[in-house]
């Protein structure tokens, strides 16, 4: 109550509200103050940013909301309404900044560290001592090496087959993007010139590469430097203004997923629809749109015989429209493709007295389906009579 007291006293003397009988600069008795005047109502005071939290909460503005509910507390802790308007909003805003950090922990898994690091701003925004969000957001320093070798990008090489074979771990694919200072570790092109940095403690596999000597390390830039003013400016930002941007980078996407669906470029129309789709998973428009391009896929899969990837495909599909019912069929009739195409393979093979290739192929239908026409009997058989071969074999080599 000492405090309470104290802060009234301040926001007395802050609104020019002085008590009866003060004394004046010419230290004479000044007149008593109008009735009402004479303290100042924290109850009042209290109101009125409940008042504004109220306005900004229906502006669609809860984290300044929020704020202004903190105030009022302050000036009247047993408000109960700013009590229970606080707390809701605090919880609210928590568990988006847990969605927002969520998904960019799965951005940054993925490579893509442009749009974990928007999502991680989001967060912080949201609840500003977030703590996993604020821990991604810090200042990430590039590796220091002084050994690299120069690595030129061919078709179909991604970063984690680099790491693969340059370090025998496709998990290091982060240190090359680091050293390399790039926002999205899944975007290469053909002929792009990498530095696989040498790291220490970890086999570095160079072949006959020529390996370069760096003599200074370069200045930090882009995505390593996430921490700082940069994301306290975003924490402390107008969240009016980044929902606005928020939905124009939806927008933006939604608008080129239908332009590529049009182009019949099915795979990057579903790349942009499922941004669209994180930010908004209720979309409708951009739910039928993956819906139609996962199904196009699938089709265009299923002619050429490659029956588990259009599974997966169809599946997609059956995720985004679950009472399609063609789906249902499609799937079914993939696994049932697969597992007679992979069957009859292996029979050949086995005819063939490739029994090796046999298991293989028949190991392929069990996976997916393990009382497929007794594949487990035809996977022990052929094994058996593999180890007699081999037992045979040795024992020949044995005799003189």
């Amino acid at each position: 109550m000492r405090g309470r007291g104290i802060l009234v006293g301040a926001l007395t003397l802050l609104l020019g509200l002085s008590g009866s009988g003060c004394v004046t600069p010419a230290g004479k008795q000044a007149a008593p103050e109008p009735s009402g005047l004479s303290e100042v109502d924290p109850g009042r005071i209290a109101g009125d940013f409940i008042s504004r939290a109220r306005d900004l909460e229906s502006r669609g503005l809860p984290v300044r909301a929020l704020r202004q509910y903190r105030i009022a507390l302050t000036v009247d802790p047993e408000s109960r309404e700013a009590l229970e308007a606080a707390g809701r909003l605090e919880s609210d805003l928590s568990a988006r900044a847990d969605e927002r950090c969520r998904i960019g922990l799965e951005f940054h898994k993925q490579g893509k560290y442009d749009q974990a690091r928007r999502r991680f701003l989001a967060a912080l925004r949201l609840k500003p001592d977030h703590p996993t969000a604020a821990g991604m957001l810090v200042s990430r320093k590039r590796i220091r090496s002084t050994r690299y070798v120069v690595h030129q990008v061919a078709p179909g090489e991604s970063l984690s087959a680099l790491a693969q074979r340059y370090y025998g771990d496709y998990r290091k694919f982060p240190e090359i993007a680091r050293y390399n200072s790039l926002s999205d570790a899944t975007r290469l092109m053909v002929g792009q010139a990498l530095r696989i940095p040498e790291i220490e403690g970890v086999p570095f596999h160079i072949g006959g590469v020529e390996v370069q000597t760096e003599e200074e390390i370069p200045a930090e830039a882009g995505l390593w430097e996430w921490g700082g003013l940069e994301a306290t400016a975003w924490a402390q930002g107008d969240e009016a203004a980044e929902e606005a941007r928020e939905k124009a980078r939806t927008a933006a996407c939604l608008a080129n997923g239908i332009a590529l669906f049009d182009r019949k470029k099915y795979r990057q129309a579903v790349e942009e629809l499922e941004q669209v789709l994180i930010a908004a998973p209720e979309d409708e428009i951009a739910r039928d749109y993956a819906f139609k391009a996962h199904f196009r896929l699938a089709e265009d899969l299923f002619e050429k015989k490659q029956y588990l990837a259009a599974r997966e495909r169809f599946l997609a599909s059956l995720r985004l429209r679950k009472d399609c019912a063609i789906c249902h069929r499609y799937v079914e009739r993939c696994e049932e493709l697969f597992k007679e195409a992979h069957y009859r393979r292996g029979m050949q093979f086995y005819n063939q007295e490739k029994l090796l290739e046999a298991i293989r192929e028949w190991e392929r239908v069990q996976d997916l389906d393990p009382n497929y026409k007794r594949v487990g009997y035809l996977i022990e058989k052929a094994g058996t009579i593999l180890s007699n071969l081999e037992d045979l074999k040795r024992a020949q080599r044995k005799q003189p």
